[in-house]
């Protein structure tokens, strides 16, 4: 029972009524009579909304055992993979103008100079894979 196909301001309107005749001390049909309500359609969603909250809680304490799942979960280390390289301000692919090496992304590009902590760019690299692919 997924709350996307369910009209939200219909379940608001149908908690409030149920909640006013139970404050009442008017049967279920004489409140009914007295407010224009359909009695089938009350007594409905007086059995429909319990359940709607329970499918809820069930829900949640699903959602909540998978987040827990996968943040105790090792996270999966990926085989590298190569691309090629071209170094930047080259022409010849020959490094001996700067050595720099500019690896690009989409909207961004990190400048790697010589003798970089390599664990450090794997991190650099790592976050902008997670932003952008």
């Amino acid at each position: 029972m997924s709350k996307g196909n369910r009209d939200l301001e219909k379940e608001k309107f149908w908690r409030s009524t149920i909640a006013d005749q139970q404050k009442s001390a008017q049967s279920q049909a004489e409140y009914c009579r007295l407010h224009g309500l359909n009695e089938n359609s009350f007594s409905w969603w007086k059995r429909e909304l319990p359940a709607r909250e329970q499918q809820d809680r069930r829900e949640r304490a699903q959602a909540r055992k998978l987040a827990k799942q996968q943040a105790a979960a090792p996270v999966p280390v990926e085989a590298p993979s190569f691309v090629p390289l071209v170094l930047a301000g080259t022409e010849n692919g020959s490094s001996e103008e700067n050595g720099l090496l500019e690896i690009r992304f989409p909207g961004a590009a990190v400048l790697v100079h010589p003798g970089a902590d390599v664990k450090a760019i794997r991190s650099v690299i790592l976050a902008f894979r997670e932003c952008w692919f």
